[in-house]
This record gives structure tokens, C-alpha cells and sequence, in this order.
């Protein structure tokens, strides 16, 4: 069993990772519970690594199709350039860029080993590049669970695991870190007064402070973003606190996370699991002999020095 590495600096692991994906690898996963930020953080690695500006396509697992009998690939339209041609296929005309799976956990069971052969392929006729600068495909991914947890569950691949999950960020709710609650309040009046150009806002009170660190936000970041939003829109937080007792929780109504690299560093405290293919990095097991390409990226993303 792969034990967590607890790391309580957020943003340093990201600019560690940012600083090293020039060498273009596999498997970099986040999971979480829904309203934490995931997408957010894959935007931001995108836009800070030297991938910015090559092709960057979203898949939305659960939305995908199982293949027809004729066994071709789940087409899904939303993603892809022109109409009616497949994002599947579409990664297949490119070396470089970022593949981001998106809630790859419910992504059926008969299309995983589909993705497995495919990217396998990719690797294995991609060229290999080295350098820092852009070069090679990255594949992001994020689920609600840990993928091990969905394999042990039975409901996901274990080599398409292994392969997503050379690198896996676990990120807890964010009602186990309620001493977060504060600077992240803090961090979103602020970014949102500045964007409305808005001054004068009103802080919460310690009454105000005390309501939110004792709830269980079960939107967790994007849910404490909205009562923000809307406490700035009101100037009023007795209205914006009476959110807060609502028995419904309209997820699909609130904003998707506003998040910076400061904000990263505010979240709840990442839990770093290094994978099987990483321990095969650190065996010195040459990449050619796993069938992949440009793993190199995790040696320097990893080390203990800059992750303890």
C-alpha cells in the first residue's frame, strides 16, 4: 500500500511540478470531494507550464459513449474542433499538448481499457523529449475519489490507474481544515472587490466567522466562494450567512472556483502519493522497458527535499 505524503505547502508542490513539465510525462491526478477546485488547479498548471498554448482538450468522462459494435471510438462532440469528430481522434493527430480527464472515475468500465490501449500507443510512437521546453503530451485527470479506492472498489482498470496516477493529489474537504476558512474569506473578498472594483466592503464578524467554521460545506470551496460573492454583491452578511442553513445545496448554480497560486496555497493541505510508476523512476528501471515515454518530469517533482 502507497502511503499519503502530507504536505502543507500547497503552492510549492505546484510550482515544483509547473517548473519541471517542460519534460512532458504521465499521470498527474487530483481527487477530491465536487466543489474543491480540481479543474481549477489543471488550468493553472496548464497556463504556468511550458504546455501554454499547445492543444489542451477536455474530456467529461461520464458523458462519454460506450463503442459501437464495429469497435470504434466514443465520440464527443463538445470538445472536438468540428462536428462529429471524435476528441479520441482528435488525441491521436498531436505529440504535445494536455489530455484532461475529467471525473475519469465514471468513466464506464468497457471504455477504460479502450483509453488504456490507446494512450499506451500514443506513447510508445511519441518522440521523446527531454528539454524544458514544450514537447511531449501530459495527461491530467481528476475523480471524487482516490482512483486506488476505485480500483479496490472494483469500478476502474488498475493499469489505467497506474498509468493516470504516477503523481496523485488528494485534496480532504474543506471542513477538516476550518483554521483555512478565515484566509480563504480573507482571499476571496479581496480578489472579488478588486475584479468589481469595489471598496469598502465589510469583513464578516467573529459571530459570522465562528457560523462558517463550525458548517460542513458540503460544496466545500465553491460553496464558501458563493456566500462570499454574495455577501460582497449585498454588503450584507447576515443574508449571505442565512445561505448557509438551506437544506438543498444547488452546486450546479455556483461559480466555478476563482483560484490563483495564492489561493492554492490556502486550500486544505494536500495528500502526495507518489505511484508505482514512480517507484519504478526511482529503481532507475529505464522508461523504454515500461513502454513509456518522458517519465522524467517526477524525479525532480517528487524528491523528499522539496516535498517534506
Amino acid at each position: 500500500m502507497i502511503l499519503p505524503i502530507f504536505n502543507t505547502d500547497n503552492a510549492g508542490i505546484f510550482y515544483t511540478i509547473i517548473e519541471t513539465m517542460g519534460n512532458a510525462s504521465l499521470g498527474l491526478h487530483l481527487s477530491g470531494e465536487k466543489g474543491l477546485g480540481k479543474e481549477a488547479m489543471v488550468r493553472l498548471l496548464y497556463d504556468r507550464s511550458p504546455h501554454r498554448g499547445t492543444p489542451f482538450i477536455k474530456v467529461n468522462c461520464p458523458m462519454l459513449s460506450v463503442p459501437d459494435g464495429n469497435g470504434n471510438t466514443p465520440c464527443f462532440n463538445q470538445v472536438a474542433p468540428r462536428k462529429n469528430v471524435s476528441s479520441f481522434n482528435l488525441f491521436r493527430l498531436f505529440y504535445q499538448g494536455v489530455l484532461y480527464l475529467h471525473s475519469v472515475d465514471e468513466m464506464d468500465m468497457a471504455l477504460q481499457g479502450s483509453l488504456l490501449a490507446l494512450v499506451n500507443r500514443k506513447f510508445q510512437s511519441s518522440p521523446f523529449s527531454s528539454s524544458r521546453t514544450k514537447g511531449g503530451l501530459l495527461i491530467f485527470s481528476t475523480s471524487t475519489r482516490p482512483l486506488e479506492d476505485c480500483v479496490a472498489a472494483g469500478t476502474f482498470n488498475p493499469k489505467l490507474c497506474e498509468l493516470l496516477s504516477g503523481l496523485s493529489i488528494h485534496i480532504p474537504p474543506l471542513h477538516h481544515s476550518p483554521e483555512r476558512i478565515s484566509p480563504l474569506v480573507d482571499y476571496f473578498l479581496n480578489r472579488f472587490a478588486r475584479s468589481e472594483h469595489q471598496d469598502g466592503f465589510t469583513y464578516p464578524s467573529a459571530a459570522h466567522m465562528a457560523m462558517m467554521k463550525t458548517h460542513r460545506w458540503p460544496g466545500n470551496v465553491k460553496e464558501l466562494q458563493e456566500i462570499v460573492k454574495t455577501a460582497l454583491r449585498l454588503n450584507d452578511w447576515d443574508s449571505a450567512i442565512n445561505m448557509l442553513n438551506r437544506t438543498e445545496n444547488p452546486m450546479d448554480s455556483y461559480s466555478t472556483v476563482d483560484l490563483s497560486i495564492d489561493g492554492v496555497s490556502l486550500m486544505p493541505d494536500f495528500e502526495i502519493r507518489k505511484g508505482r510508476l514512480l517507484e519504478l523512476l526511482e529503481e532507475r528501471i529505464p522508461a523504454e522497458e515500461m513502454g513509456l515515454m518522458d517519465l522524467v518530469i517526477y524525479e525532480g517533482a517528487v524528491s523528499p527535499t522539496k516535498m517534506n
